[in-house]
């Protein structure tokens, strides 16, 4: 009887123990889908707020590197200048902080639109053509066409939409009227369609050539393209973390994935020049680590004290969104420095292809945009006019270590305006995960058991 006993009682503490592991699991499970959904908003918020966060500071930089501000004046002079538009109430603060951001809104919303419907499209494609092959193979050539075609429409999308574009561009420029929003195309008809096609595939007149190699469109797809090209697929993978509030307290262990999968010329060059992100994270306390690393399961012993005593699992688990909200927003806005560095002379081309453009154009034009048309020598138009004469070395190196300088002075402002999203970011993902997600501060103890 004893012994039956005690096994029954085993039995119980067994079968008890099984089940505080299960609600444990699901406990676990239940508190990472919360967190990667709430990281996932956060991260849509956070890329919102950038982008309307840096508009302004992103015109006043185009703006600089089409040489359309006279370059003379101090940068703060050239600032307070520019917010004259105040004094008109809302409509003229929406004009100078946000320039085409409705006209940017509207694009994003269609090519979301047709890049859904094209992935719907395909997706039905894919389906039928999958149950037609016959082996492994041939699903592999059909994957491999289906991307090719994906590619391509998505060129389409853009192309199709790329006198929008062209017109944002204009607008943040300033010589493109603010109101009506979309003036090129309301009324909304075919004659104004064809005639912005034809603006933008339009030869400019101020370059040598005279093919559409010199149009707007020829520089607006060749800054997108390369701009992908150079991009790097981003993709942050967390590991096994000590607790998952080193993520959002100062030791953000994180990951960058190898460039590409495939070898080659390209895949090389792009991770040598985004290889200087790296040391960067690190120094700032956010540190890559090897993509091969797996996460570890959560210590037992750590999960069943931390449930007797009533807290809220804060033990080591794979990190969602949430955790790699901050170092992807880094890193991203790193990369993306980097690639207009890299393409700073060719932007530089398109904006002035643009501006040349709509300013010969019977378009609606601002005041500046008439200026320019005119090619009046004024602080305000004098970027197609104050350049020094060709024969003068002094003066053209002069004018254009003069207009380097603005265009960094203007960028580093914009990236202090990044930084302070960035710094929101930080103090929200790190509050949300404190409060609510059983993120802890990282202890000296923590410290000597990692090393």
């Amino acid at each position: 009887m004893a012994l039956a006993g005690v096994v029954e009682k085993r039995e119980r503490a067994t079968s008890r123990l099984q089940k505080e592991s299960r609600n444990l699991r699901q406990q676990r499970h239940d508190l990472l889908v919360d967190e990667s959904e709430t990281g996932d908003i956060m991260n849509g918020l956070a890329v919102q707020s950038h982008a309307i966060a840096t508009w302004w500071p992103d015109s006043l930089t185009k703006r600089y590197l089409a040489g359309l501000i006279d370059m003379h004046p101090a940068f703060l002079v050239t600032i307070v200048s520019h917010s004259a538009p105040v004094q008109h109430g809302v409509l003229g603060l929406f004009s100078l902080l946000l320039p085409g951001i409705t006209a940017r809104l509207i694009w994003t919303c269609s090519r979301f639109g047709l890049l859904t419907g094209l992935e719907l499209v395909i997706g039905l494609l894919s389906e039928r053509l999958w149950r037609s092959a016959r082996d492994k193979n041939a699903q592999l050539r059909i994957d491999a066409a289906l991307r090719r075609l994906e590619n391509t429409a998505q060129w389409m999308c853009d192309i199709l939409l790329l006198p929008l574009e062209y017109y944002i561009i204009a607008q943040q420029l300033g010589v493109a009227p603010y109101t009506p929003l979309l003036l090129p195309f309301s009324p909304v008809s075919i004659h104004n369609v064809y005639s912005m096609y034809t603006l933008v595939w339009t030869p400019t007149l101020y370059l040598p050539y005279s093919s559409l190699l010199s149009s707007p469109a020829a520089f607006l797809l060749s800054f997108g393209l390369l701009t992908r090209v150079l991009n790097p697929p981003l993709q942050l993978e967390p590991h096994d973390l000590a607790s998952t509030s080193q993520i959002a307290l100062g030791d953000f262990a994180t990951s960058t994935s190898a460039y590409q999968a495939a070898n080659g010329l390209l895949p090389y060059l792009r991770n040598r020049i985004f290889s200087f992100r790296m040391p960067i994270m690190a120094w700032l306390n956010y540190r890559p680590v090897a993509v091969a690393q797996s996460p570890a399961e959560p210590d037992q012993d750590i999960v069943q004290i931390a449930t007797k005593h009533g807290t809220r699992l804060a033990t080591s688990h794979r990190a969602g969104s949430l955790a790699t909200q901050v170092p992807n927003f880094l890193a991203t806005n790193l990369d993306t420095l980097l690639i207009r560095l890299l393409l700073l002379p060719l932007e530089g081309m398109m904006l002035r292809a643009v501006l040349t453009s709509y300013a010969k154009s019977n378009l609606p034009k601002t005041l500046i945009g008439k200026l320019v048309a005119k090619g009046l020598t004024t602080s305000i138009g004098s970027g197609l006019s104050h350049l020094p004469s060709p024969g003068s070395w002094s003066e053209t190196i002069a004018y254009y270590t003069l207009r380097a300088s603005k265009v960094g002075l203007a960028m580093t402002l914009q990236s202090a305006v990044e930084m302070s999203v960035f710094a929101g970011c930080y103090t929200i993902t790190r509050w949300q995960g404190t409060r609510f997600y059983g993120w802890r501060a990282r202890t000296r103890r923590d410290a000597g058991a990692k090393e």
